[in-house]
């Protein structure tokens, strides 16, 4: 869904051209780290994974931002490849 779709967004940007293979390569790495993340905190904090998926996804907005207001500007796809 969404991460594919970031994935074509970003090979029209840098004008690639990904296998199939590849596409689910990467797909595999950003689930399981996505996975990983909310699996620790919930475990950490005794919470329910939802609870959790939403607070890393808070996490990650806020680092975002922090990022934003003290580094150079970066190509947003670097951010998660």
């Amino acid at each position: 869904g969404v991460v594919v779709s970031y994935f074509e967004w970003v090979q029209d940007l840098h004008s690639e051209r990904w296998l199939l293979e590849e596409v689910e390569a990467r797909l595999a790495v950003v689930m399981r780290r996505a996975y990983d993340a909310v699996t620790q905190l919930a475990n950490e904090k005794g919470i329910s994974m939802r609870l959790a998926a939403y607070a890393v996804a808070l996490q990650r907005i806020a680092a975002a931002i922090r990022e934003s207001e003290v580094a150079p500007r970066r190509s947003i796809s670097t951010v998660i490849l």
